[in-house]
């Protein structure tokens, strides 16, 4: 089985579509960036993007109001949340 390394962390992966996601338009068929880093990319994105919007107010009554209508749609849950993290707080 043909081996890889991944552009960002340089470790040596399969080639295959456990370890890279699949890009027709490579020449390899896959990737260049493993299944791993493509994932932390994503999060520092979206974290990036969320510290930029958080103090928009449009984004935090948006925020607000999706909160809300999941704690509506989810009472046993959100009890559950709120006793675990008494619990942790005292």
């Amino acid at each position: 089985m043909a081996r890889h390394f991944c552009r960002r962390c340089g470790i040596r992966k399969p080639l295959n579509a456990e370890h890279f996601y699949r890009d027709t338009n490579r020449p390899l068929g896959f990737r260049p960036t493993c299944i791993c880093c493509m994932r932390a990319m994503a999060l520092v994105r979206a974290h990036a993007r969320y510290q930029r919007l958080k103090d928009e107010p449009w984004f935090r009554e948006q925020n607000t109001a999706h909160v809300k209508s999941w704690r509506q749609r989810n009472p046993e849950r959100f009890r559950a949340y709120q006793r675990a993290y008494q619990r942790k707080d005292k």
